[in-house]
C-alpha cells in the first residue's frame, strides 16, 4: 500500500512542471510580403495539452494552403517535457495590414500577429523586379462571332519551380482549343534573364457582345532552403489581368441562308485521281475530290461541298468526308475533303457543275467568293462485246415412238438418230466457244483495269512529289531573300515552315526547336537570330549571311536519316 502511494506521488510530482509551464507561442517567417507570396506561420506549445487548435479565424484574411504538426517528448535528469508544433502555409487574400488572430488550444491562446502585404504594381515596381510574372495577350480586342481569337499566355520566371500549375481559361459562351504543346525559351527583360513558358489558345466566341476572359492564375513553389519546408519550397501565386473582348455580329450584307465562314484565309481546289482526263466511257467510274482549307476555322465549321441533288447524266456515290485540323502560328487550319464516285450513264458531252463558296475575310472585312468553274467532259459509248450468232441446225424429224422398255438395249446408233446427235454436238461447241471468249474478255479487262490503276497511282504520287518540291523551292527562295535582305523577323517566321517542308513535317513534333543540333554553324546562327530578336540590349544590325550558309550546308541525306528516325520512333510511343 505504501509503495503504491509513493508511485502516485511520484507521478504527480513529475507532471506538475508540465501543467505549470504550459504555454503557446506563434511566429511568422516574415512580417512584410508581396501580394501573391505565401508566409509560414509556426505555432508551438510547451507543456501538456491534448486539445486541437482552432484555425478557423485565419480564413477571414488567409487561405490555408498546407498544414502539418509534430510532437516531441524528452526526459532530461528525470525531468519530463513535451512540446507540439504546427506549421501552416498561408496565402494572403488581399493587400494591406492583415491580422493573424489569437489561436486557442483549450485553456491556452497565442498572441495576435500582424502581416503587411504589399502590392508591387501600386508601388510602381517593374515586372522584372518580380521573380515570376504572367503576361496574357489577345491577338485582337475585337473579333467576329464564331471567328478565331488567339490568346497567348506567357509565364516569366527567374527561379526554379516545382509543382507548378497554370489554370485554364474558363470562358463562357465560347469554344476553347489549346494549340500544340507549351514552348520554352529564354529572354531578357530589363537586363534580367527569364525562362519563358508560352501557351497558346484559340477561342471561338459563340455570341456577339462582350466576351469576358477571367484572370489566369499560376501557383508554384520556390525552394528557399532556409525553413523546415525547404523540401517543398515557398508557395507563390500570380494572376493576370482579366480581359474584355468585343464580339462583332455578322455583317448586314451577309446572306443568312449561307453558312457563316469568318476566316483569315480560305482556299478551295479540285483534285482528280485520273490526272484530269478529258474523255471517259459510259459505265466507267471517275472520282472527283474537292478540298477546302480555312485558316481560323475548325473542321467542324466547314460546310458540305457537293450538292445532294441528282446530276444529269451521272450516278453519284459520295464517300464519307475526311476532316482534319492543323496548327501553325496563325492558329487552327480546318481541312475538309469530300470525294464522290461519278458513273456516266449516257454518251456525249456532260457538264460537271461549278462549286462556289462564299466566306467573310476577317482581315479585310469583306465578302469573298471561291469558285471552281464548271467542266465539260466527253463521254464515249461503252465498249460492247460483239454478238455471236449461234449456228443454224436442220429441222428435226418427228419424235420417234419410245422403244419398248422390255426390249434389249442396242449397242449401236440407229441411222435415223444421226441428225439429232449432230445438232447437239454443234450446240455444245458454240456454247463452249462463247464461254471461252467471255472468259478471255474478262481477263483482258482485269489486266487493263489493274494497269490503269497503277498508272493513276504513279501519276498521283509524282504530282504530289512535284507539288512538295515546288513548295519547298518557294519557301527556300523566300528564306534566302529574307536572309539576303537581313530581315530577321521574316527569317524567323519562315524557318518553321521551311523545316516542315524540308524534313517532311515529322521533325516538328520532336522538339520545340526543330533545327537545333543539325550543325554547329546552324546552332550559332539561330542563337544570333534569337539574341537579336528577343534581347532588349542594344544590338548591331543582324546579318543573315551566316544563317543562309548554314541552311545551304544541310545535305539531302540528312533529311532521309531524319525520316528513318521518325519512322522508328513511331513504333515506340
Amino acid at each position: 500500500m505504501v509503495k503504491r502511494m509513493r508511485l502516485i506521488l511520484l507521478c504527480l510530482l513529475l507532471f506538475v512542471p508540465i501543467w505549470a509551464n504550459a504555454a503557446a507561442t506563434a511566429s511568422l517567417d516574415q512580417h512584410i510580403a508581396n501580394f501573391g507570396e505565401s508566409v509560414l506561420l509556426t505555432i508551438t506549445t510547451e507543456g501538456g495539452t491534448d486539445d486541437d487548435p482552432d484555425f478557423s479565424p485565419l480564413n477571414q484574411s488567409f487561405e490555408i494552403l498546407n498544414q502539418s504538426h509534430s510532437s516531441n517528448y524528452s526526459i532530461i535528469n528525470g525531468s519530463f517535457s513535451r512540446s507540439k508544433q504546427w506549421l501552416l502555409t498561408l496565402m494572403p487574400k488581399h493587400v494591406g495590414v492583415l491580422e493573424i488572430p489569437a489561436i486557442s488550444f483549450g485553456n491556452m491562446q497565442t498572441k495576435p500577429l500582424t502581416l503587411r502585404v504589399l502590392d508591387a504594381k501600386a508601388l510602381g515596381q517593374s515586372r522584372s523586379s518580380n521573380d515570376i510574372f504572367l503576361e496574357v495577350t489577345p491577338s485582337s480586342h475585337e473579333v467576329y462571332v464564331q471567328a478565331q481569337l488567339l490568346l497567348t499566355v506567357k509565364l516569366f520566371r527567374a527561379v526554379n519551380l516545382s509543382q507548378a500549375e497554370l489554370t485554364e481559361p474558363d470562358i463562357a459562351h465560347a469554344v476553347l482549343k489549346k494549340l500544340g504543346d507549351d514552348k520554352n525559351y529564354e529572354t531578357v527583360v530589363d537586363q534580367r534573364r527569364f525562362i519563358v513558358t508560352q501557351r497558346q489558345y484559340a477561342i471561338f466566341p459563340q455570341q456577339d457582345g462582350q466576351l469576358n476572359i477571367p484572370a489566369i492564375q499560376f501557383t508554384g513553389r520556390i525552394a528557399t532552403g532556409s525553413s523546415v519546408f525547404a523540401q517543398n519550397g515557398k508557395t507563390v501565386r500570380v494572376s493576370s489581368e482579366p480581359l474584355t473582348i468585343q464580339v462583332l455580329s455578322k455583317p448586314a450584307a451577309w446572306d443568312k441562308t449561307k453558312t457563316w465562314l469568318p476566316a483569315s484565309d480560305l482556299s478551295l481546289r479540285e483534285l482528280w485521281a485520273d490526272g484530269q482526263s478529258t474523255s471517259y466511257k459510259v459505265g466507267e467510274p471517275l472520282t472527283r475530290t474537292i478540298e477546302l482549307r480555312a485558316t481560323g476555322l475548325t473542321a467542324a465549321q466547314l460546310p458540305t461541298l457537293f450538292s445532294t441533288q441528282d446530276l444529269d447524266g451521272f450516278k453519284q456515290y459520295p464517300d464519307t468526308p475526311v476532316m482534319s485540323e492543323q496548327n501553325d502560328d496563325t492558329g487552327i487550319i480546318g481541312v475538309r475533303q469530300e470525294k464522290v464516285a461519278m458513273i456516266p450513264t449516257r454518251a456525249g458531252e456532260l457538264t460537271l457543275p461549278s462549286i462556289s463558296l462564299q466566306w467573310w475575310d476577317t482581315q479585310n472585312k469583306e465578302i469573298k467568293t471561291m469558285l471552281i468553274p464548271a467542266r465539260v467532259i466527253d463521254v464515249l459509248p461503252a465498249t460492247n462485246v460483239p454478238a455471236t450468232t449461234p449456228p443454224q441446225t436442220t429441222a428435226q424429224p418427228p419424235m420417234q415412238q419410245a422403244p419398248d422398255a422390255t426390249a434389249a438395249p442396242e449397242n449401236h446408233v440407229q441411222a435415223d438418230d444421226m441428225p439429232k446427235l449432230t445438232a447437239a454436238a454443234e450446240n455444245y461447241g458454240w456454247k463452249g466457244a462463247a464461254l471461252l471468249f467471255a472468259l478471255a474478255w474478262l481477263v483482258t479487262l482485269l489486266f487493263w483495269w489493274l494497269s490503269r490503276q497503277k498508272r493513276q497511282t504513279k501519276k498521283a504520287l509524282q504530282a504530289q512529289k512535284t507539288a512538295k518540291h515546288a513548295h519547298l523551292k518557294t519557301l527556300q527562295k523566300s528564306l534566302e531573300t529574307a536572309c539576303k535582305n537581313n530581315d530577321a523577323a521574316q527569317a524567323k517566321s519562315l524557318l518553321p515552315q521551311w523545316a516542315a517542308a524540308f524534313f517532311h513535317g515529322d521533325i516538328l513534333s520532336q522538339s520545340s526547336n526543330p533545327l537545333k543540333g543539325k550543325s554547329t554553324a546552324l546552332d550559332t546562327a539561330l542563337e544570333s537570330l534569337d539574341a537579336y530578336l528577343y534581347s532588349n540590349q542594344d544590338q548591331q544590325n543582324w546579318s543573315g549571311e551566316s544563317l543562309l550558309q548554314a541552311i545551304k550546308a544541310i545535305k539531302p541525306h540528312q533529311t532521309q536519316q531524319q525520316e528513318q528516325t521518325s519512322s522508328l520512333k513511331s513504333l515506340y510511343p
